[in-house]
């Protein structure tokens, strides 16, 4: 590296004088000891070290901490070489080059080009490079290895510190800086998320308002007419340091994309949804959107806000053919729901007069050639609807046999985890016989059984096989057995929050209704999303 100039510093009784700059830096995502780099540590250290030589004049004192030294976006840093290009300072000290920084590449431009342009003097005081009283020290070999060394170590450090996380992450350990809307972070244990009853009525309002039928532009704007505050306006508001990089500048108020979201989010139903992003690469810290598939998920990790049939029910409506709708006013009651029987392509509005008819999607796109119309009066399928889901309801409401089913159902469920336990453990042990039975003609031909002895042999393990197979069979058919018994507790649970009902609302159809379709005969067929009696 070249010499730095001396004319470039003041001088002072025939000494030069250097406009000093100290920089520290620590982070622990670098791995840095948080004792002997802390920094303090490195503070003392400088001041100490300057405070012996008079050719040194402080000028300011630059310090990142928490900043990775596998790059150089740090607001001192950036800050310190600014004063360095406006000539403010001309000398830069730190205790070590990985204070400096870790990113290989980046030290050595700093040290071979842009310091000598400038007429910058280098010290590493603990790597004995000074640039100025031992030009040939920064150009020492010994230093593009220790750069080397810094930043394998960074990356060594930054490849542990991802696997540590991702095992909590796996154990269902929260490992964020900031709980989701509607969560906080447990104050006993900063792992654990737990509800925010403030922030959680709201949640539990998008949702029953999405089912209702309230479009998610329209749930939105009614939030701002109400005054709540976003959830990243709300964590500020509570004294969070919190900034969502998605979000507008100076954009405060709920939009349609939040609501998305929020109705979206796995995290609701009690399960812990992480590593969703992740960096390209130690030395860049721009997240990168993960691949849903690689997602962890964890279930069950903390109270539910929203109960599963409800997130069911909106998870439907979400992927339905709703379109425009779903961004501004009223969905019509049955968007996303009716489908032509033929073609099953949803059924699209049409008025004629004062009537309100549904046609065959096909058909009004692109004509009799490809389907036909399947119409239907609004009012006509409102009345067959509402006849066929009271039916229905009706065979629900017998109280009596309720009771006694759901008891049932209890009692089979608590004999659920026993039937798996033992189904896997007769699995087991077919594979064992199996494998054993496999191995018998191996075993004649080596001379380690007769004929007679192989014959013996195999005769038992078929009666071995044949009689775990039987009894798998069994298992599995009292397994199925179990799980419709589960469905129709299910169903008796979801039906009879109706039984009072004595019209179609949108909540109602899109809890009770997966599709109805639609014959051009104007027969409908409705497929429940319960079983239906």
């Amino acid at each position: 590296m070249p010499r730095v100039k001396r004319n470039n510093s003041d001088k002072e009784q025939g000494r030069e004088i250097w406009k000093t700059a100290l920089y520290f830096r620590v982070s622990r995502e670098d791995g840095d000891k948080e004792e002997s780099d802390s920094i303090s540590n490195q503070r003392e250290m400088l001041l100490s070290y300057i405070s012996q030589d008079k050719q040194f004049q402080l000028v300011d004192i630059y310090s990142d901490d928490g900043y990775s030294g596998t790059n150089f976006n740090r607001p001192d840093f950036k800050r310190m070489i600014s004063d360095m290009k406006s000539k403010s300072i001309n000398c830069i000290i730190v205790k070590d080059l990985s204070r400096f920084g870790r990113d290989y590449i980046g030290v050595g431009d700093y040290q071979e080009n842009i310091f000598p342009i400038y007429n910058v003097r280098f010290i590493a005081v603990n790597d004995n490079i000074d640039t100025f009283e031992n030009a040939d020290s920064a150009g020492s070999i010994i230093v593009p290895f220790t750069n080397i060394i810094n930043e394998q170590y960074a990356r060594d450090i930054s490849r542990k510190v991802r696997s540590a996380l991702d095992t909590k992450r796996k154990k269902g350990d929260f490992i964020g800086a900031f709980a989701c809307y509607g969560y906080k972070k447990d104050d006993n244990n900063k792992n654990r998320l737990v509800i925010d009853d403030e922030a959680a009525d709201i949640v539990k309002n998008i949702f029953q308002w999405f089912i209702s039928g309230t479009a998610k532009l329209s749930i939105a704007t009614k939030l701002n007419e109400m005054g709540i505050p976003c959830p990243s306006e709300y964590k500020r508001q509570k004294g969070q340091k919190y900034t969502n990089p998605n979000r507008l500048e100076k954009t405060f108020y709920w939009t349609h994309t939040t609501i998305h979201r929020i109705l979206l989010h796995e995290m609701y139903i009690g399960n812990m949804v992480q590593h969703t992003q992740t960096i390209k690469s130690f030395k860049q810290k721009k997240n990168v959107q993960i691949d849903k598939s690689d997602w962890i998920i964890v279930e069950n990790t903390h109270e539910a806000i929203i109960d599963l049939p409800t997130w069911n029910t909106a998870q439907r409506l979400l992927t339905a053919d709703i379109k425009k709708s779903q961004y501004s006013g009223e969905i019509h009651l049955f968007a996303g729901i009716l489908k032509c029987r033929d073609c099953e392509r949803a059924m699209k509005k049409r008025k004629n007069g004062k009537n309100v008819y549904f046609i065959c999607g096909s058909y009004k796109m692109y004509g009799k050639s490809i389907c036909s119309s399947h119409s239907i009066r609004s009012d006509v399928l409102y009345e067959m609807v509402l006849t066929e889901l009271k039916a229905q309801i009706n065979k629900y409401v017998n109280f009596e046999k309720i009771n006694i089913e759901i008891e049932s159902s209890r009692k089979k469920e608590y004999n659920s985890k026993r039937y798996h336990d033992r189904h896997d453990d007769m699995c087991r042990k077919l594979e064992n016989v199996l494998n054993l039975k496999r191995g018998l003609y191996e075993d004649l031909k080596k001379g380690i059984l007769n004929e007679n002895e192989y014959f013996l042999f195999k005769t038992d393990y078929d009666s071995q096989i044949k009689k775990l197979e039987s009894m798998i069979a069994d298992v599995e058919s009292k397994q199925y057995i179990n799980n419709e018994d589960k469905e129709e507790k299910r169903s008796y649970e979801l039906v009879l929050q109706y039984r009072n009902a004595s019209a179609l609302t949108r909540e109602l159809l899109v809890s009770l209704i997966k599709t109805i379709y639609v014959y051009e005969d104007k027969t409908i067929e409705i497929d429940f999303n319960f079983k239906p009696l």
